[in-house]
């Protein structure tokens, strides 16, 4: 399932908020970092990916409404007047208005539910949205085939070895495609482990339970790092370093991630949960008792 966020630029930090909230939760987020004039093509290219949404979140507040209520041509405008076209093409409540402050309630949206921000907690607005949105989502018992459920393909492998600094590297490759929007999202994650995670790797897999080093690895930066998430702007690679230690057994990682979004150049930044892959994986091989 995926959302299309629609804020003013005044409103973008809230907007990101959410957006990392609904992504924690599996939901592709179409988020807007645009603030341009408004051009027949990119306004084509709107088009194109508002009508990909399954749901419009609207982000009302004072200076949002100031926008529809004035002269100025500017994107967050031109969403909402695409959004109200597609719910009616439709004949289906797509668009959610998010209230976050005193605002007025423009006359289109007055008949509808809203998630009001402005008067419950931060997390309470976040529930009133998801469920809302419940319908499309669909639960099952792996995250394999919760993506499939969803028209979202995922896959991964993962590799472990000793390199040349004689260091455990673990080594995570993750793909993600969507069978209707046209693009993908390649993810390489290498996490190097510090002398004493490394010896332990060694003496364990003495024994032939290496494994069981790099499945409570998984399991600590699941827990501890479950949260990250990084931004993507369209077919350009994004990077991020981590460092993260756990004092109980002494051990240290580095995580280099790279990732990048394949296919269709939509001209807009995409946001990824990194942290859920940890989770994934890891739930993944223990629940399902793999041997690697």
């Amino acid at each position: 399932m995926a959302i299309f966020i629609s804020f003013a630029k005044e409103d973008q930090s809230f907007a990101e908020r959410v957006s990392t909230e609904l992504v924690k939760r599996q939901i592709i987020v179409f988020f807007d970092q645009w603030e341009l004039k408004v051009g027949n093509k990119l306004t084509d290219r709107l088009t194109r990916e508002i009508n990909e949404a399954e749901y419009i979140c609207i982000i009302l507040s004072k200076a949002s409404v100031g926008v529809l209520n004035s002269d100025e041509q500017r994107w967050f405008k031109r969403e909402f007047e695409l959004a109200l076209e597609l719910e009616k093409k439709v004949g289906s409540d797509i668009i959610i208005p998010i209230i976050i402050d005193d605002c007025e309630i423009p006359a289109e949206l007055q008949d509808k539910v809203r998630s009001d921000f402005n008067t419950k907690s931060f997390d309470e607005g976040v529930k009133e949205i998801l469920l809302a949105v419940s319908s499309s989502i669909k639960t099952t018992t792996t995250s394999r085939q919760a993506r499939e459920d969803r028209n979202f393909v995922y896959d991964w492998a993962i590799d472990w070895n000793i390199n040349k600094e004689k260091k455990l590297e673990i080594s995570l490759d993750v793909v993600e495609f969507s069978r209707e929007f046209e693009w993908s999202i390649l993810t390489k994650v290498s996490i190097t482990s510090n002398s004493a995670a490394s010896y332990h790797f060694k003496e364990r897999s003495k024994k032939g339970l290496g494994e069981v080093v790099v499945y409570t690895i998984l399991g600590f930066l699941a827990q501890h790092l479950g949260d990250e998430s990084l931004l993507l702007s369209d077919n350009k690679p994004s990077k991020k370093k981590v460092d993260i230690e756990d004092p109980r057994m002494n051990y240290k990682f580095h995580i280099d991630i790279t990732s990048r979004k394949l296919g269709k150049d939509t001209g807009r930044d995409f946001l990824i949960h990194t942290g859920n892959y940890y989770k994934q994986i890891f739930g993944y091989l223990t629940n399902n008792n793999v041997t690697l």
